[in-house]
């Protein structure tokens, strides 16, 4: 059954579309991912059907009695954590202060049986449940909600979504300020939940767990799928290729009307060129129509190094953190090595943000030490972005690096990590998370980087973003210590993982899913017990193959080559049919071997194959 249906949406800024005519419809009970680009409109359609904001044209349509639930944008709150939670059950609050009255029998009877139908023995347990799961210790729940830190009442307003009344949740990145605990027992509560979910995320493991159907925006239009993730990706890439290929073809076409058009037009064919530039006009609809929703350059990151570091990037000694006589973690010890990627990974609170602010210099240990290798140069980016100074331009911001970089240097840097010249006159503080991300990676590029040190470097990235960003680290030949809870990024990239947890500090060379399962990084009752650590499991990671990525990529060259020669020889056979057709057959078992190959290829730099 329908409980959403959105028809002929519209929505523009000033003279810019964000998009045009989205129509779709959500089932009860339906998990989908809205999924697009950074820009593409993703948040602006979920507050459009919140009714946040208005939409330009259009209906949004409810089932009957449908409630919609979404994040709030409220940052002061007069009462605790559990009060603020139990906003919407403001009617059940209000019946337990009467049923604390002088009440006849009979009014004490109805008053109950109305509280028992509206859910008034089972929402508080539903509300621990959820801050229990979300992180949130007893103890805590009587915290002053205005007390809270930024990322605490950012997971107190989801958990007040999760435990309120709505039937349909929208939920915009709501894995950010979740560790992975978090994030696991998310994704069990939104599977089993029998409530409608509408959700953003750039988290692909996440996707993929729970998605039943896809919403995609692309080029301000939407297409809905009835597919999990997995599918809609083999779907897109195979439409992609399709689009591409009759791309190839409409181009070709249209460059032999438009060269009988030039020729002939004031010759004594006029009747032939008239045919012709309405065959060409049909041609240009057509190409309009086509579903190539091809990849910008924002989503590449070409970090590169410029400097070889030492053997020993990083020699840490029983290091002790926190913030002045609060001590966080103690006997921190591990070394990491030339070219080596090692990710801290533990619960929220466990220190890891701390350690990585300790060892890039901007605050001071507490016992112990460090030491870093003496050709080593750092590069940190700190997830909240405060080495960013807002009042300047992307130019201005680049250039105070060093009085020895010039202009052209800026630019040349900054197009290969995906901002071009005309990004460069903006101010930092109009610029959205993923431009400031990109201008934060821009700085350690220029900087000469060649240890990275990163603190959730994929908060502010879409979903290409993150997969772009993954693949440049991988080719990246410094050192890299990092910060994060996505499980699609982690998996691959790290050598080594250094678990951050209660009882201690712990390197391991599992997989992630090892890692997860073996220190109890998924959800446990706040007070049960946990898992007894272990040392290392010895599992050891895929590792990418380099040389058989290098020998694929100039496999593929080969191939792209060739179709460059028969697509040049094509448009030179006029009336030789017998070639032609041989031509187009080479043409396009090349063009299935290509595609073939790319899948390969994509297999190979993750380390499948």
């Amino acid at each position: 059954m329908n409980v959403l249906n959105v028809k002929h949406l519209n929505k523009s800024y000033a003279a810019d579309p964000v998009f045009r005519d989205v129509s779709f419809s959500v089932n009860k009970g339906e998990k989908a991912a809205l999924i697009g680009q950074n820009g593409s409109g993703k948040s602006t359609l979920l507050k459009i059907i919140s009714g946040d904001i208005p939409a330009d044209s259009g209906d949004i349509i409810l089932a009957k009695s449908s409630k919609i639930a979404s994040i709030s944008q409220e940052t002061c709150f007069e009462g605790t954590l559990f009060e603020f939670m139990t906003e919407d059950y403001r009617d059940l609050l209000k019946m337990e202060t009467e049923m604390q009255k002088q009440l006849t029998p009979d009014e004490l009877d109805s008053l109950m049986l109305e509280y028992e139908k509206e859910g008034g023995y089972e929402y508080k347990a539903k509300i621990r449940t959820v801050l229990k799961g979300l992180g949130f210790t007893e103890s805590e729940w009587e915290r002053s909600f205005d007390k809270l830190s930024g990322g605490e009442k950012v997971r107190g307003k989801l958990a007040r979504v999760l435990a309120g009344r709505g039937e349909i949740l929208l939920l915009d990145e709501p894995t950010n300020h979740l560790d992975i605990g978090m994030i696991i027992w998310l994704e069990n509560f939104i599977k089993n939940t029998d409530k409608t979910v509408i959700f953003v995320s750039h988290d692909r493991r996440f996707i993929r767990n729970i998605a039943t159907g896809i919403l995609y925006l692309a080029d301000k239009n939407l297409m809905s799928f009835n597919l999990s993730y997995e599918e809609f990706e083999k779907h897109l890439n195979i439409e992609i290729e399709k689009g591409r290929k009759q791309r190839r073809l409409i181009d070709n076409r249209k460059k032999e009307l438009e060269e009988f058009i030039r020729k002939y037009r004031a010759g004594i064919k006029s009747k032939q060129v008239t045919m012709r530039e309405k065959m060409l006009d049909d041609l240009e609809n057509q190409e309009k129509s086509l579903f190539t929703p091809e990849k910008n350059n924002t989503s590449s990151f070409d970090i590169g190094k410029n400097r070889e570091e030492n053997a020993t990037v990083i020699d840490v000694n029983n290091l002790g953190i926190g913030y002045g006589s609060d001590i966080i973690k103690e006997n921190i010890s591990f070394k990491l090595y030339k070219g080596e990627k090692a990710a801290l990974i533990g619960s929220n609170g466990t220190g890891k943000s701390t350690f990585l602010k300790v060892i890039s210099g901007r605050i001071g240990e507490l016992a112990g030490n460090f030491s870093l290798g003496s050709r080593v140069q750092t590069g940190y980016l700190d997830q909240n972005f405060d080495d960013l100074n807002l009042d300047n331009t992307i130019m201005e911001e680049l250039l105070n690096i060093s009085t020895e970089l010039d202009v052209n240097d800026v630019l040349s840097t900054a197009a290969r990590l995906g901002l071009e010249s005309e990004d460069m006159h903006k101010k930092i503080e109009v610029l959205s998370g993923g431009e400031k991300t990109r201008v934060c990676f821009i700085k350690l590029v220029l900087k000469g980087a060649n240890f990275l040190i990163l603190d959730e470097p994929t908060n502010h990235l879409d979903i290409e973003g993150v997969k772009a960003l993954k693949e440049s680290l991988l080719r990246f030949s410094g050192a890299v210590l990092l910060v994060s809870h996505d499980r699609f990024f982690l998996d691959g990239i790290a050598d080594k993982y250094i678990v951050f947890n209660n009882t201690g500090i712990f390197e391991d060379y599992g997989s992630i899913d090892n890692i997860i399962e073996k220190y109890s990084l998924q959800y446990q009752p706040v007070n049960g017990k946990k898992k007894g650590e272990s040392k290392s499991s010895g599992v050891k990671k895929k590792r990418v193959n380099n040389f058989k990525v290098d020998q694929a990529k100039e496999v593929i060259l080969e191939i792209e080559e060739q179709l460059e020669k028969l697509y040049s020889e094509r448009n030179k056979l006029e009336t030789e049919w017998e070639r032609l057709t041989e031509v187009n057959k080479n043409i396009d078992s090349l063009e299935e071997e290509l595609i073939y190959k790319y899948d390969e290829l994509e297999k190979l730099e993750k380390g499948e194959v």
